[in-house]
């Protein structure tokens, strides 16, 4: 690059030799020096959120295997095998409404848990899901809570038959006094 003009973009942080001026150069630094400042917070901003996601899922997990033990009491001794899994499959029994499930079926079944362990993040994960289909946890399977909406009201049935028609041999003024006995009466 020519002495009298800034490098355009430098790579890493900039050096003096690379400027025409000591001015410039002190300008990119501190442009260099604002950027890196901004990118560290950021990514420790990201970490953050990052680790609070995975709190949040670790708490919601650990109060489903709460409830999971109440329902199955050798949750602790088959969940806790030396089980392969990957990390596809740590994220989906995490994120699962009935992850504790999921891991006792794996459990239960350690072939199955090796199989889709060897298998890609996304195909694990829809091995996990038709899995996941299958398995009702007990929590989900009460009975419907009655509604509280009022019962319908009764049907009116009707008893009288009514000819909308006059008969041939009445006239409009006999059929209507007819007609009208006929409401009247109803």
């Amino acid at each position: 690059t020519p002495k009298d003009e800034p490098a355009a973009k430098p790579e890493g942080k900039p050096k003096q030799e690379d400027f025409a001026t000591y001015e410039d150069y002190l300008e990119a630094l501190a442009k260099h020096t604002v950027a890196e400042e901004r990118r560290k917070a950021e990514a420790e901003a990201e970490e953050a959120k990052e680790k609070q996601t995975r709190e949040a899922k670790a708490k919601t997990y650990a109060e489903r295997a709460e409830k999971a033990r109440e329902r199955m009491p050798d949750f602790d001794d088959v969940v806790d095998q030396d089980l392969p899994v990957s990390r596809a499959m740590i994220e989906v029994i995490m994120e699962s409404d009935i992850g504790p499930d999921l891991a006792y079926y794996l459990g239960k079944n350690p072939d199955e848990a090796t199989r889709i362990a060897q298998l890609s993040p996304i195909a694990a994960a829809r091995e996990l899901g038709k899995i996941e289909a299958k398995l009702t946890p007990a929590d989900k399977t009460d009975p419907p809570k009655p509604s509280d909406a009022p019962k319908p009201p009764n049907p009116v049935k009707g008893t009288t038959t009514v000819s909308s028609s006059p008969a041939d041999n009445d006239s409009t003024d006999s059929w209507m006094k007819k007609r009208n006995k006929q409401v009247r009466t109803g």
